[in-house]
């Protein structure tokens, strides 16, 4: 990266950890970025309000809680349609750069087919992102100087815990769009749990999760107590990046709509009115 990205970058992200860690659970939130670098924004034809669309808003804020429970977290500063963290390292769409691309370069995923690849040519509902094409040497800086660096210090992190622990799971957290406003009346689910098939970790941690929840919604007659959870495949992380890796999804409620420069404020899950 150059200079002046660096400095609006800094930190690119963040491993923010507990006194003491309680047990082999790690946090992540990799798409809540929010810092937009100044010659990002004056490539892209979108405005900031419709590029800030990708971001899995405050879902940093919403699980912070974590830490002083004894849980490290990570978070990531760069929005998504910067880089995606998510996303194999090389995941290029040859339609959007000049250049040649590297020999080793996935140029055919279904990600990459959908313009959501390591770096994205769409964001929302299909709108591209750039005026023109984007020099190759810019999308290798972003993944040499933050996918890289990111991927690192995650697996670093997960490295010592499992040394401390004999295990290390992670729990990715996205947030997905509300249904609101869909002629759907079926009760929605308000947290959605994703193992990729079961091939992203170990069966028994999804059902201790999904138990979890499901107790906190029935403890004492009450079913508004907790969450509404639901099982599915979200693709998030690919099962060769990291030892366990559990991506979940929190509903995004309906009235959250983020003006350009909206603030972070100190979010937490009650903040929010739970989803009839």
């Amino acid at each position: 990266m150059n200079s002046p990205v660096e400095a609006e970058l800094d930190p690119p992200f963040e491993v923010i950890e507990p006194t003491a860690c309680r047990s082999p659970v790690v946090f992540n939130s990799p798409h809540s970025g929010c810092v937009y670098p100044r010659a990002f924004l004056d490539s892209a034809k979108l405005d900031l309000a419709t590029l800030r669309r990708s971001e899995d808003s405050f879902v940093d804020d919403l699980i912070a809680g974590v830490v002083p429970r004894g849980h490290p977290l990570v978070r990531v500063h760069f929005p998504r349609c910067y880089v995606d963290v998510n996303r194999e390292p090389y995941e290029l769409d040859p339609r959007m750069f000049d250049g040649r691309l590297p020999s080793f370069a996935n140029t055919r995923s279904m990600r990459v087919a959908g313009g959501l690849g390591t770096v994205a040519r769409v964001v929302g509902d299909a709108q591209e992102i750039y005026h023109q094409r984007i020099p190759i040497d810019d999308a290798l800086r972003r993944i040499e100087g933050l996918y890289k660096p990111y991927h690192r210090a995650l697996r670093r992190l997960l490295t010592r815990v499992h040394r401390d622990f004999g295990s290390a799971v992670l729990i990715d957290c996205h947030s997905m769009p509300s249904m609101a406003g869909a002629k759907d009346d079926r009760p929605r689910a308000d947290i959605v749990l994703g193992d990729r098939y079961g091939t992203s970790c170990v069966p028994i941690v999804s059902e201790v999760i999904e138990a979890t929840f499901r107790a906190c919604r029935s403890r004492g007659g009450d079913r508004s107590a907790g969450p509404r959870p639901s099982r599915q495949s979200t693709d998030s992380l690919t099962s060769s990046q990291l030892p366990a890796a559990f991506p979940s999804e929190l509903v995004s409620p309906p009235f959250v709509t983020l003006p350009p420069e909206s603030p972070r404020p100190n979010c937490r899950f009650a903040s929010y009115p739970r989803q009839p």
